[in-house]
């Protein structure tokens, strides 16, 4: 039991150095981070639809895919809604 937990903590660990995450570039959604949160969003005349996410999250991973067909379906009303996760 123990090495599994330690195997599950270790690939965690991994995932996280190498910013694997639910979402990419090809999701046709902004990826944004704690850094430019507020300005990016604030300093914006377009609404944002954000989802806020964690990768380890069984929710999170199931919803993944519908938020990037939500994403996607969206995609060229992007001066009237913006898509982005965090």
């Amino acid at each position: 039991k123990n090495t599994i937990i330690g195997l599950c903590l270790f690939l965690q660990l991994i995932l996280v150095q190498a910013n694997i995450g639910l979402y990419n570039a090809s999701d046709h959604v902004t990826i944004l981070n704690g850094d430019h949160l507020l300005e990016t969003i604030t300093n914006s005349s377009t609404p944002w639809f954000v989802e806020y996410y964690s990768e380890w999250c069984g929710h999170c991973q199931d919803f993944a895919p519908i938020f990037k067909a939500l994403a996607k379906d969206v995609a060229e009303w992007h001066r009237l809604v913006r898509v982005a996760v965090i």
